[in-house]
């Protein structure tokens, strides 16, 4: 739920492989989890940190950027724009750890999943209404 985040001086990258995203339940958890006050937050995918405030805020953050560009884009301008934040956001030597541990090809996968199910989901339910 917080993210991977492979060293504490590294980025946080939410992971949205497939098959289910649901991004309104996740910021849920997210504030959950911070109404909990947490002195040290440990990640399943690797890290912990301290600063449970900055993790869960730039997940959050994070999160809601990825999943605007999964919806704007198609797979390659995806890719290519999490590759660069990735690379940017993180010593080089980490870069290749990042891509294995999230593999944007499976983030993007998840969050086109996400976008795809709303869309379906409105588009029956306008059926529904008619």
């Amino acid at each position: 739920m917080a993210g991977v985040r492979i060293t504490s001086s590294s980025l946080t990258v939410p992971p949205t492989p497939p098959p289910d995203i649901d991004l309104e339940a996740w910021h849920q958890s997210i504030a959950r989890i911070a109404a909990w006050s947490p002195a040290r937050l440990a990640m399943t995918h690797f890290g912990a940190t301290e600063d449970v405030d900055a993790q869960l805020s730039e997940l959050g953050g994070r999160l809601d950027a990825w999943a605007q560009t999964a919806r704007s884009g198609d797979l390659e301008t995806f890719v290519q724009a999490i590759t660069r934040e990735i690379e940017q956001g993180t010593d080089p030597e980490m870069v290749a750890a990042f891509l294995q541990a999230a593999p944007p090809e499976q983030l993007y996968a998840g969050l086109e999943r996400y976008w795809r199910k709303r869309a379906d989901a409105s588009s029956a339910q306008g059926l529904a209404l008619s």
